[in-house]
Formats: structure tokens, C-alpha cells, sequence
């Protein structure tokens, strides 16, 4: 992801260097064969190219498309958790009171009902969040071995995915009751 204003000639060398010289190189070598080779038969006729580059260029453009709104989408759900949680936590606060009861409840025991309910909440985002942050089998199903190993060693190097940071375990052992922490790490 780009998130510089403006894009330099060595970015743009570091991401595609190394394809850039192989594909010079294959290029002066198919252009000397047929020039200076007689190699004929290394012509394409246009037609056929533009038919399917053409056809390509639609595929990868919708490829492409739905790439990003699958993006987009998951960015509005997450978008709404985290806004419906909110309101959630202001609900909380609104809505736990003790104003049918026959016995009123002090305000100290009150404010521990929502701040439980509130701290349960936010162990329940941090657990969907690490939930959602761990690779699926079937994400690299069609990949290379070295490309599931890169993507291994870079999600080890961002700090996201194969193995646990322990960030979900402190946020449920802050926000849960011990017992309760017990019980969820059976499933583990």
C-alpha cells in the first residue's frame, strides 16, 4: 500500500527491478533472433493478440473490481461493529438502571454492571478481531510453497496472523473475570 503523497523512480525500481531486467533481457533476446537469427516463425499476428489482451484486460478489470468490493464491504461491516458497539455501550448505560426495581441499587454497584458489561464487549471485539486476523487453509490453497512461505514470514514480520502476540490474551484476561478465562481458553 502506498501511503506517501508522491511515488519516487527507486520505488518504483524496488517493487519491479528485478522484473524489469529479466524482462529487457528477454526482450532483446527474441528481438535479435528474429532480426538478426531469421527467425520468422517467432512472428504473432495482431489480430489474435489484441482479441485476447483484450479479452484479459476485462478480466483482470473485473477481477479487480470485485477484489475491492469485497474490500469495501468488509470495511462497512467492520465500520458498523465498531459504531453499533458504541451504541451498544452508551444502550448500557442508558437502559441498566435501577428504576423498576422495588429495592434501588446504589450508584456504585450500577456503574460496576455497565463497566462488566462494557469490558465483556470489548473482549468480545478483540476476540473477533484476532478471529478475523488469522489465515484460513484455503486462502492459499492454489499458491506456491515459496509464496505461502513469504506470506508466512511477512505476516510473522508485521506481527499479524500465523502466531499468537498474546494481544488477545490480556485484553480477555483485563476485561473477563478469571473463571470465565478459564473456560474460554478450552477452545483454544
Amino acid at each position: 500500500m502506498f501511503v506517501r503523497k508522491n511515488l519516487t523512480f527507486r520505488s518504483i525500481l524496488v517493487f519491479s527491478g528485478g522484473h524489469l531486467v529479466w524482462l529487457v533481457l528477454w526482450s532483446v533476446l527474441v528481438v535479435a533472433l528474429y532480426e538478426y537469427a531469421g527467425a520468422e516463425w517467432l512472428s504473432i499476428p495482431w489480430v489474435p493478440l489484441a482479441v485476447i489482451g483484450t479479452a484479459v484486460a476485462f478480466y483482470v478489470g473485473f477481477k479487480n473490481n470485485s477484489a475491492y468490493d469485497r474490500l469495501w464491504e468488509a470495511r462497512k461491516i467492520w465500520g458498523a461493529i465498531v459504531n453499533d458497539s458504541r451504541s451498544w455501550g452508551a444502550g448500557v448505560r442508558a437502559f441498566v438502571t435501577d428504576q423498576f426495581r422495588k429495592e434501588p441499587v446504589g450508584e456504585e454497584e450500577l456503574r460496576a454492571a455497565h463497566g462488566r458489561l462494557v469490558r465483556r464487549h470489548i473482549a468480545w471485539s478483540y476476540a473477533l478481531r484476532g478471529q478475523l486476523l488469522v489465515p484460513t487453509s484455503w486462502e492459499h490453497v492454489r499458491q506456491n510453497r515459496h509464496i505461502a512461505r513469504a506470506n508466512r514470514k511477512r505476516m510473522r514480520w508485521i506481527g499479524v496472523g500465523l502466531y499468537d502476540d498474546g494481544d488477545s490474551a490480556r485484553y480477555l484476561e483485563r476485561l473477563l473475570p478469571a473463571e470465565e478465562v478459564r473456560h474460554l481458553a478450552g477452545f483454544a
